[in-house]
């Protein structure tokens, strides 16, 4: 082992075996790189003639985007490793540092694999290590996360997909992947809708034997993704609540039921009747909104017209399923 400031341009920069990091040039590293200097060197493995990088991605592409010519640079062969393959020092020597993040998890375990590593080690020793159950399936998960669709990835690291769903995704083909991640740049999907959305798509798929996703097409779907008058987060509810109503077809003929005694109730548009999404319980929720006291009363007095009305009683009959 020796320590030598080494020329970038000497190094093998471009072959990512031993890389765990997912962001290469982070802000923070070159800041302190540029004001206080590189304090821990990167390690090299110097093999048949060329150095490639065991730890420190980050700190060669830090300095060489700040300009550096150089590195310090711990220069190792494989004998020094030994009995670690140069993969297992570099992902002990980023977790001594810090957390990884959920993608450089899927990334590491991956590249434990392709070092030579025997599942049932990797299972038994690294799963453990990086706080997650030593069970095969788990493995297998992390592995479809890093070989997920960029889009699918993205939002993982975002934060706008939860683990489980991009899990989930990943074992579906790559074009259903990126549309998806497409989507949810137009939505905002809690962890819970994730899950049931999800879910939905799956049981309409088994029920119909069309596509995956093939409900996104439809002309429900499509009218809630393209109403400017929703919040994203609004989107997200009616997209759930357009995709429950297709896969329990009763409540598409409740709520059809509820629209044609609403209009023969004769109410102004401007008061609007909203029974309970799923038809659960009888309640419904009248909104209206005045600019003076002579509206208020006008259409309090339709409400008052819609009261005597035989129809309403028609209007409180629960005819729809639950969940």
């Amino acid at each position: 082992m020796n320590m030598a400031d080494t020329p970038i341009r000497d190094i093998d920069a471009e072959n990512e075996e031993c890389r765990v990091s997912e962001e290469l040039e982070p802000p923070p590293l070159i800041r302190s790189i540029r004001e206080i200097g590189q304090l821990n060197p990167v390690v090299l493995l110097e093999r048949g003639g060329r150095r490639t990088i065991v730890c420190g991605f980050r700190r060669l592409h830090a300095a060489r985007r700040l300009g550096r010519e150089s590195v310090p640079a711990r220069i190792l062969g494989e004998a020094d490793f030994s009995p670690l393959h140069p993969m297992e020092f570099a992902l002990r020597d980023n977790l001594a540092a810090r957390r990884l993040e959920p993608l450089e998890r899927a990334r590491a375990l991956r590249k434990l694999g392709e070092a030579g590593l025997p599942r049932e080690r990797i299972v038994r020793d690294y799963l453990p290590l990086l706080d997650l159950p030593p069970r095969d399936e788990v493995l297998e998960a992390q592995v479809l996360v890093d070989r997920a669709h960029p889009g699918l990835r993205r939002c993982l690291a975002g934060g706008v997909l939860t683990q489980q769903s991009v899990e989930a995704l990943a074992k579906r083909a790559s074009p259903l992947q990126e549309r998806f991640s497409l989507l949810v740049e137009r939505v905002r999907l809690s962890a819970s809708l994730q899950r049931q959305l999800l879910g939905l798509l799956g049981d309409l798929a088994a029920r119909d034997g069309a596509p995956w996703g093939a409900p996104l097409d439809g002309e429900e779907a499509g009218a809630v993704l393209d109403d400017p008058s929703l919040s994203p987060s609004q989107k997200g509810e009616r997209l759930y609540e357009a995709l429950y109503r297709l896969r329990h077809p009763r409540l598409n003929r409740a709520r059809d039921r509820f629209r044609r005694r609403e209009r023969a109730l004769g109410l102004p548009g401007s008061i609007r009747l909203a029974p309970h999404p799923y038809f659960e319980t009888a309640d419904i929720r009248v909104e209206f909104s005045a600019p003076d006291a002579a509206r208020f009363r006008e259409l309090a007095g339709e409400l008052e017209r819609a009261a005597r009305s035989p129809v309403l009683e028609e209007l409180f009959e629960v005819e729809g399923e639950t969940p």
